[in-house]
């Protein structure tokens, strides 16, 4: 987790891979924490634009913890967004859009839908959205996320919302705005 902490994700990738390796092949697969080295791998993968490779590192995680803790269990939330964010960077709307749907199902099922914690979910559809062409209803899915976000101080991820959210209002030719936000991430 160093290197990934310091932006070094080519020096990250060696000892992921290692990890991954390692609980594949020696430690319990059936603990929960035994996808983690996989879901950081994936994620590595994704910042350095592998998307590809993030792809099938989240599948494999999400058919994992399916195995272990079942269908409906709320970890799997975590995986299933990151792997719409993914499928949406590669231009699959309908494949993240369907990710992010589970997830935020997931979270509403359990009693969290109104919370800060599903401000990601909602990004992730409203990327989805806007991926689809359909700059409306990001621009509500993305507004709905940031305003949950801006409800708990502890929820991170605002700059991205409000980077997402820039992006489709230029797309829609509200260069104001998009210029606002954007000088909020800057701040």
């Amino acid at each position: 987790t160093a290197w990934i902490e310091l932006g070094d994700y080519p020096a990250a990738m060696a000892p992921l891979r290692q990890a991954v390796e390692v609980w594949e092949r020696e430690l319990d697969p059936g603990l929960p924490e035994a996808a983690r080295p996989l879901l950081a791998l994936g994620n590595v993968a994704n910042y350095q634009g592998r998307s590809d490779e993030a792809i099938a590192a989240y599948r494999k995680v999400i058919a994992q913890r399916e195995r272990v803790l079942g269908a409906d269990h709320t970890d799997l939330a975590g995986p299933l967004g990151n792997l719409g964010g993914a499928l949406a960077d590669l231009g699959d709307a309908d494949g993240a859009r369907r990710a992010c749907q589970r997830a935020l199902d997931l979270l509403t099922r359990m009693g969290a839908g109104g919370s800060a914690r599903v401000a990601r979910y909602h990004g992730c559809l409203g990327e989805a959205a806007a991926v689809a062409g359909h700059l409306g209803t990001a621009r509500v899915l993305l507004e709905q996320a940031l305003t949950l976000s801006e409800s708990d101080p502890a929820v991170g991820g605002r700059d991205y919302l409000r980077m997402d959210l820039a992006e489709v209002l230029l797309a829609a030719g509200a260069t104001a705005p998009a210029g606002t936000l954007c000088q909020a991430v800057l701040e």
